[in-house]
């Protein structure tokens, strides 16, 4: 497509006397041609219809546009001839073509209609409108009007007329027809009721004798706007009562529109007009309704960019795009007035290297040239140059302040020129080059804030007093790209860094973390919240809040991440200028918008070339220009894609989905195609669909099709929603249905036929296995009875067997209960003890014994015999006998020797070391001894820990590696005896492993022994007695229903 530019000059009312420009100002249209896929070169009318697609009459027929590809086979099976010269759309959303030769066709969104008006009608549509009863009325060059009701019937009337030569029409809603004939305007009754009843009132004969060629009514105004063929734009404020004496105002004046050949009007969304002319081009005219003054007018035509004088009609689409078309070069479009572009090439060359507002205007410079442009109603250019005093050198920086303006260059230091005298001197040069080369200039309370190649110059203006800042002073880089001053005063530097440092403060903002490297930070600015936004050569944009960083790249949306300029609009925007792009970053957001090559920025900005205006118009300095992007005619691409299905193909073919569609059974592959139509940017919506019943919503996606490859019986919904470049979305999805029938199979009278068969079958089977049963059963019966009786006979003999052994284990049970030690002779030595003894059969492997010995010292035993039931207690039985006959020798003097000692033992009575009658039984065993006088605590252990609480505090002592007795050992097992010395108060615990073993809780598994510390923690500090409750109460909660997997023993002792 092509790029085109129009040229913009704005009236004030002091202006429409003498209007001249001040600056060439171009803007962006988009122009479609022949190469770009139009169908005819010359476009008569545009239009738009209720599905989005854009409508183009041409000289061979219809062409419709959907952002992205024009079609325009229209012609052989849809219109009665190919030239369409007018185009409306009535109130129900139905487009209306009329043709040269006096055809009409309807479009209601699906199929088009060609209109039978049964005359012989051979002239050109000239005019079409609505009366108030709905009805459209189509003006013919000098056949008179035909008039199509709802119904789509028609009738003709031409007598009212003479033959007159019509070339446009309107309603007045008040019972009058406005008609425009090649002699002026005329006025007719109109009878709603009954139409054809048409009579002619008078002609309007404060209108010259010209041809009407379009009438508007502009509802915010209650009038009518009139173009004319040779006298330009007229006002019409009907008069009810004598319509031919309506208020009529001739707009302009001797110097514009005066003689203006109007061929249409279009009022846009805004109220402004827009004029399409003959050798003219367009007029975008704002009229004050009050006075009828020209408050603003942009003259779009061949001379300023455009490229096209004769044009047709100007409408504007749903998105609020404005389209132009024209007599043999296509049709051009107008997305974004805002943006607008400025070549001074004439007075500075193409480069603009800084630019600075003020009040009034701005000053732009590039090499060794000025430029003053000031704004307003009497807007005026100046040029500076070296007959000023400047210097042969590209201007890097601008500063204003009062009457002085403050000029950086590249090589020789900084000037400043009186803005009254225009006079430039030389204010500053170092011997040092590097120093000469200034990148920036900034100014507070008196001081200049000075960038440069060498550090940074503080210069008190007042005295000239220069303080240098430099490496060698704590900066990190001397390449100073930028300054800035923040809100607070503190003086900012843009350099080589990990971060931005402060001249004048301590502040600094770090980026730190892994991978951070040194970042070549470009220009800095600060948002309405305090926050500093900074931009850097090659790594975007970084944002610095009070204790976090934020990170905006092209990953995030920005054109690039080479930044040369970063500033604030004051908008609430942070605008980025790129090489050939800028971008717009939304601060309370976060959306990122941007422009480039696409909108006709053919220029690299320049670093730091920024800057923004009182009224909100932002500046961007770049290689090729100015840039001018005027906040105030931004219009936000806010309007949904208008979202439609194409096409649907099933297997090959093309199936109309108007309804749902309904296949035979069988495995179909589907695609749809679809559009999302926003004309603005049509290569970045983005579209989401799903088939119901088969997938979920899709991720976003810029295809415009799908495909499934395998669609089987089943009942689906296609929907699918779009959104804009600027995510904005379609609130409700398009979709159709699809329905692929059942087989055969899962038919529902197929279904239920199987279902009685086999129910039938079923019953049969029952009915044959009954008989076989019952005959089966008779049989079983006489078996059961006889081994019934044998049963019974063995059960009672098993019962007897079963009560002797249970009376024999009883009886052990109290052999072995004998041997333990009463539990009053450990609550006599230990008033706070106890012990939890719960065996899990009848007699237990587990035991304990405790005993007073020699000096005062007292030995408790916790032990875990291998097995339970009979086997352990065998064990335990022989373990408390070997104890006791152990702990009475003299050579035993240690809880290590006692373990070692028992060892042996064990191993010896149960002929452990002898290879034919080994056995692997044995003990895990904890020893302690407790000095009564000095509260020492002696422990050794066989793979049982023991849990100490001293001062409140949990100490947990592990067990040797090795059981007492068991598997035989060549090596001598080594037993360790470990000393705590305990105080009055504190407690310690011994327990086997059936508690932290035991299975249960909610998820049926073990206690284990993280449960069993927490528990411990949690009651160490209760008294003994309300301990053994809890440990007792919580093992059986903890075991609930389950079986106890082994014998439970639970010892804890209070010094």
């Amino acid at each position: 497509m092509k790029q085109f530019k129009a040229f913009f000059l704005k009236f004030s009312f002091f202006a429409l006397m003498s209007v001249s420009p001040l600056y060439a100002q171009t803007y962006k249209f988009q122009q479609y041609g022949i190469e770009d896929g139009i169908c005819h070169p010359f476009v008569y009318t545009v239009n738009q219809d209720a599905n989005g697609y854009l409508w183009l009459g041409t000289g061979e027929g219809l062409c419709m546009y959907d952002g992205l590809n024009f079609q325009g086979d229209f012609t052989a099976d849809s219109l009665p001839s190919a030239f369409v010269k007018k185009s409306f759309k009535d109130s129900e959303g139905n487009l209306w073509f009329g043709h040269n030769d006096g055809s009409i066709t309807m479009y209601d969104g699906k199929a088009f209609h060609v209109i039978d008006h049964g005359a012989e009608i051979t002239s050109t549509i000239n005019g079409i409108a609505e009366d108030p009863e709905g009805r459209i009325v189509f003006a013919t060059q000098n056949q008179g009007l035909i008039i199509i009701n709802k119904e789509l019937e028609s009738m003709v009337i031409a007598d009212p007329f003479n033959r007159k030569l019509i070339s446009s029409i309107a309603f007045t809603g008040k019972g009058h027809l406005l008609l425009g004939a090649y002699d002026g305007l005329h006025v007719y009754n109109y009878d709603f009721s009954s139409p054809d009843t048409i009579s002619f009132v008078e002609k309007v004969t404060k209108v010259p004798y010209t041809q009407i060629t379009d009438i508007v009514y502009d509802e915010a105004g209650d009038l009518f706007w009139m173009g004319s063929q040779d006298e330009g734009l007229y006002s019409l404020k009907i008069n009810p009562n004598d319509p031919a004496n309506s208020l009529l105002v001739k707009i302009g004046n001797e110097e514009i529109l005066k003689y203006t050949s109007v061929l249409s009007i279009m009022i846009d969304n805004e109220g402004y007009l827009w004029l399409s002319t003959q050798g003219e081009g367009v007029y975008k005219v704002n009229v004050d309704r009050m006075d009828m003054s020209v408050v603003e007018l942009v003259n779009f035509s061949e001379h300023n960019g455009l490229g096209i004088r004769f044009t047709r009609e100007v409408f504007q689409d749903l998105e609020g795009n404005i389209w132009i078309s024209t007599y043999g070069n296509g049709l051009a479009a107008l997305f974004n007035e805002a943006l607008t572009f400025h070549e001074y090439q004439d007075r500075m060359g193409t480069t603009i290297n800084a630019v600075i507002t003020d009040d009034k205007g701005y000053w732009m410079a590039g090499y060794g040239k000025l430029v003053r442009v000031e704004t307003g109603m009497r807007g005026s250019t100046r040029n500076y140059t070296s007959s000023n005093g400047l210097p042969s050198d590209n201007i890097t920086s601008l500063f204003k302040d009062d009457e002085t303006l403050w000029i950086g260059t590249a090589n020789s230091g900084i000037y400043r020129m009186n803005t009254q005298t225009g006079r430039a001197n030389h204010y500053y040069s170092a011997q040092n080059s590097l120093e000469n080369t200034i990148n920036d200039i900034e100014e507070a309370d008196g001081t200049l804030w000075v960038g440069t190649n060498n550090g940074v110059l503080k210069i008190i203006k007042s005295t000239g007093d220069v303080t240098r800042y430099s490496t060698s002073d704590g900066l990190p880089h001397n390449r100073i790209r930028d300054i800035f001053i923040d809100a607070a005063g503190a003086v900012w530097i843009a350099t080589r860094s990990n971060g931005l440092f402060s001249v004048n403060t301590d502040q600094t903002y770090s980026i730190s973390g892994e991978g951070t490297f040194m970042l070549e930070f470009i220009s800095i600015t600060e948002d309405e919240y305090g926050n500093l936004w900074a931009a850097t050569e090659d790594n975007g944009v970084f944002k610095f809040l009070t204790d976090t960083l934020d990170y905006i790249s092209s990953d995030e949306g920005l054109k690039s991440n080479s930044c040369y300029s970063i500033l604030n609009d004051g908008a609430g925007y942070i605008w980025i200028g790129h090489r050939l792009g800028t971008s717009k970053i939304d601060i309370d957001q976060g959306m990122v918008l941007t422009m480039g090559i696409e909108e006709g920025i053919d220029g690299d900005c320049q670093p730091n070339a920024a800057a923004v205006t009182s009224d909100g118009i932002v500046l961007f300095g770049t290689s090729e220009g100015l840039i001018m992007y005027d906040t105030r005619d931004e219009r936000r691409n806010l309007t949904a894609p208008v979202t439609n299905i194409s096409k649907v193909t099933i297997s090959e073919r093309e199936y109309d989905f108007s309804e749902p569609i309904v296949l035979p059974y069988g495995i179909y592959k589907l695609r749809v195609d679809f559009i999302g139509i926003n004309f603005a940017a049509p290569d970045q919506v983005t579209y989401q669909y799903r088939l119901d019943g088969y997938d979920d919503w899709s991720d976003p996606t810029t295809i415009p099709y799908v495909n499934y490859g395998r669609i089987e019986d089943g009942n689906y919904t296609f929907m699918l929603r779009a959104c804009n470049s600027e995510g904005v979305c379609t609130e409700m999805p398009v979709e159709f249905q699809l329905r692929v029938k059942l087989p055969i199979w899962k038919t529902w009278w197929f279904i239920s036929l199987s279902v009685l068969l086999l129910i039938g079958v079923v019953f049969f089977i029952i009915k044959y296995r009954e008989r076989k049963q019952k005959q089966f059963q008779e049989l079983l019966q006489t078996r059961l009875d006889e081994r019934t009786r044998e049963v019974v006979m063995q059960k009672e003999e098993i019962e007897v067997k079963n009560k002797d052994i249970t009376d024999s284990i009883n009886y052990a049970q109290r052999i072995q209960a004998s041997i333990l030690p009463p539990i009053s002779r450990l609550h006599d030595t230990f008033a706070g003890s106890f012990v939890f003894y719960q065996p899990r059969d009848i007699v237990s492997g587990d035991f304990y014994w405790y005993d007073m010995m020699d000096d005062n010292k007292f030995v408790i035993v916790c032990a875990d015999s291998t097995g339970h039931g009979v086997p352990g207690a065998f064990m335990s039985m022989i373990g408390t006998t070997l104890i006791k006959d152990i702990t009475v020798r003299k050579e035993v003097d240690s809880p290590a020797s006692l373990l070692a000692t028992l060892d042996r033992e064990i191993m010896l009575a149960l002929n452990q070391n002898l290879e034919a009658e080994r056995s692997n039984d044995g003990m895990d065993i904890i020893v302690s001894e407790v000095d009564l006088k000095t509260n020492m605590l002696r422990i050794s252990s066989a793979m049982r820990p023991m849990i100490i609480y001293r001062n409140g505090e949990q100490i947990y002592v592990k067990g040797s590696r090795s059981s007492v007795g068991g598997q035989y050992e060549k090596e001598q097992k080594d037993f360790e005896t470990n000393e705590f010395q305990l105080q009055k108060g504190d407690r310690f615990y011994m327990f086997s492993d059936g508690y932290p073993d035991q299975f249960g809780g909610p998820l049926g598994k073990k206690f284990k022994m993280v449960r069993l510390k927490n528990m411990l923690r949690d009651i160490h500090d209760k008294p003994m007695e309300e301990q053994y409750n809890y440990i007792k109460n919580n093992f059986e909660i903890w075991k609930e229903d389950t079986e106890q997997v082994d014998d439970v023993l639970f010892m804890g002792v209070e010094i």
